[in-house]
C-alpha cells in the first residue's frame, strides 16, 4: 500500500470546507510540573502567622562547668560555680511569594459567556499559577538565600550563533546553584559576583534579559534568546557570572561578607545556608559550633557507602541516636543512578519492595534508620541531604521539627469577594483581566545540627 503525497489537502476539494474541524478535549502539558521537594516543605509547615518576622530561642550550651569532682571525706570542699545554660533569641524575617494569572479581556468574556466551551483556558491558567509557585519553592529548598540560580563556568565563555546564546554553567559551585535550577521558559538576567548587571552584545545595548529555550543537564548548558533584542555577542556576560530570575528585586554583592543570608535578597533562604558550617550568619545565627549544620566534605573522592555512614554517624553523635528519625536521602537523579549502580559493592544498600503499600525503591541501612534514596531534580549533583522525617522525641517545641516552614500556603487575593481585577495595558485599546495568588513564610532551622549534607564528591 502506498500514499500519494501529491494529493491536495482535503479542504481544497469541492465541499471539503463543509467538514467541521474537531478539537481535542483538554490540553497536554509539555513541561515538567512536578514539585516533590515542595512536599518536604509542606510536611514541616507550621500554623500560619500574620506577621513580618518570627522569633525563636535556641539552647546552645549546657554549662559543663557546673560539674566538679571532689575527694570524698575531705574538708573545705566547695560546689562548682554555675554559669547557666546559653540561650539565644533569634529572628527570622518572613518572605512573600506572589504569582499573577493574566487573561485578555475578550477571552475572559468568552469564558464567562460559554464556560462549557472555554473553561479549559481558565483552568489551565489557574493551575499553572499554583504550580509555578510550588515549583519555585521547591527549587529554592536547596539554595542559600541569595537568589542565585546558577553560576557560569569559570573557563567556558558563552557563545552565540544566529541569535541563540549557549551558556555553560559551573558543575562545581553547588553553593551557588547548578544547571538543574534553570527551567525552559525562565526569563533570566546576569550579573557579576559583585552584583553589577551585565548586558549582552555590549555595554548600553539594552539587552539585559533572556528567554531560556533549552536545557542540557548532562552537559551543564542552556540556550537562550534575547528579550529586548537579538543577541549577537556575549558582550559583558562572562565566565563566573551569576544567573538570576529577571524579576528578582535585589542582587547583592556576593564578594562581600553577607550581614545575614536571609537578608541577602527577597528569596527564601534554603538548606545551603540553613545547614552551613562556615560561620555565615542566617536568621541572626552564626553557623558554627553547636549551631552549625552536620556536613561531610568528601574532597572530590568518589561517593560511596562510607560517606553516608560518616554522615549518619556525625548526625548521631551531634544529636543523639534517638532524638530524630531519618527515612530518606535527597539526591540528584544522577547521584541516585550512581548509587544504585554500586549496589553490589556495599551490602548496606538494599532494594525495598513492599507489595502491601505499593512501595518499591532503593535504600541504605544505617542502624535502625532505613534511608530511601529520593530523586530531586533541584538537588545539586554534588550534594546528598539528610533531613529528619519526624519531630524530635520528647521535645516541647512546636512539633519539634529540626526544619520547619513558618507561614502559609498560597491563596487567591480576595478583596471583599472581588478576585478578578481589570487592568488596562500600556498599549492603546489593550486590556486584560488578572487574578493574583500570594503566600508568605520562610524556612527555619530549629536545630541545624540535625540537617546533614555530603558535599564535594565525584560520581564519575
Amino acid at each position: 500500500m502506498s500514499f500519494n503525497t501529491g494529493v491536495s489537502p482535503i479542504e481544497s476539494n469541492v465541499g471539503g470546507k463543509l467538514l467541521q474541524i474537531m478539537f481535542s478535549k483538554g490540553i497536554t502539558s509539555q513541561v515538567n510540573r512536578e514539585f516533590a521537594e515542595f512536599n518536604n516543605i509542606l510536611m514541616k509547615m507550621m500554623a500560619p502567622d500574620a506577621a513580618r518576622e518570627y522569633r525563636f530561642q535556641m539552647l546552645t550550651g549546657l554549662d559543663f562547668s557546673r560539674v566538679k569532682w571532689q575527694n570524698q571525706g575531705t574538708s573545705g570542699k566547695s560546689f562548682a560555680a554555675a554559669q547557666g545554660v546559653t540561650l539565644n533569641e533569634v529572628t527570622a524575617k518572613l518572605k512573600q511569594i506572589q504569582s499573577t494569572l493574566k487573561v485578555e479581556y475578550d477571552v475572559w468574556k468568552l469564558i464567562k459567556a460559554s464556560p462549557e466551551k472555554y473553561a479549559d483556558i481558565m483552568e489551565v491558567e489557574v493551575q499553572a499559577a499554583l504550580d509555578v509557585n510550588k515549583i519555585e519553592l521547591a527549587r529554592r529548598l536547596f539554595g542559600d538565600g541569595s537568589g542565585v540560580l546558577a553560576q557560569l563556568s569559570a573557563s567556558v565563555a558563552p557563545t552565540v550563533s544566529s541569535g541563540v546564546a549557549t551558556v555553560t554553567v559551573s558543575a562545581l559551585t553547588a553553593a551557588r546553584g547548578f544547571i538543574g535550577n534553570i527551567q525552559e521558559t525562565d526569563i533570566l538576567k546576569f550579573s557579576s559576583s559583585a552584583g553589577a548587571a551585565h548586558e549582552w552584545n555590549a555595554n548600553s545595548s539594552g539587552i539585559l534579559t533572556v528567554l531560556v529555550t533549552g536545557v542540557d543537564r548532562d552537559n551543564n548548558t542552556f540556550t537562550c534568546t534575547g528579550i529586548e533584542g537579538t543577541i549577537t555577542a556575549a558582550g559583558e556576560v562572562a565566565v563566573g557570572d551569576m544567573v538570576y530570575l529577571a524579576n528578582q528585586v535585589t542582587v547583592n554583592d556576593l564578594t562581600a561578607t553577607q550581614t545575614d543570608y536571609n537578608l541577602s535578597s527577597e528569596v527564601m533562604v534554603g538548606l545551603e545556608s540553613l545547614a552551613a558550617a562556615d560561620a555565615r550568619v542566617v536568621h541572626g545565627v552564626t553557623m558554627s559550633g553547636t549551631t552549625s549544620g552536620s556536613r561531610i566534605d568528601y574532597s572530590a573522592a568518589a561517593l560511596d557507602g562510607m560517606a553516608i555512614e560518616k554522615l549518619m554517624n556525625k548526625l548521631s553523635l551531634r544529636n543523639g541516636d534517638s532524638k530524630y528519625k531519618y527515612n530518606q536521602l535527597l539526591t540528584a537523579p544522577e547521584v541516585h543512578s550512581y548509587l544504585v549502580d554500586m549496589h553490589g559493592a556495599d551490602r548496606k544498600f538494599i532494594a525495598v519492595n513492599d507489595n502491601v503499600h505499593g512501595l518499591s525503591g532503593f535504600a541504605y541501612q544505617h542502624r535502625n534508620n532505613q534511608l530511601m534514596l529520593v530523586n530531586s531534580r533541584f538537588c545539586p549533583k554534588t550534594r546528598v541531604w539528610a533531613i529528619p522525617s519526624s519531630a524530635a522525641a520528647g521535645e516541647s517545641g512546636e512539633n519539634g521539627f529540626a526544619l520547619e516552614f513558618r507561614g502559609q500556603q498560597f491563596e487567591q487575593v480576595d478583596l471583599d469577594g472581588q478576585t478578578v481585577f481589570f487592568k488596562p495595558a500600556t498599549t492603546a485599546n489593550s486590556y486584560s483581566v488578572e487574578q493574583y495568588f500570594i503566600g508568605h513564610g520562610n524556612l527555619i532551622a530549629r536545630q541545624p545540627a540535625a540537617l546533614g549534607c555530603i558535599e564535594n564528591f565525584s560520581i564519575s
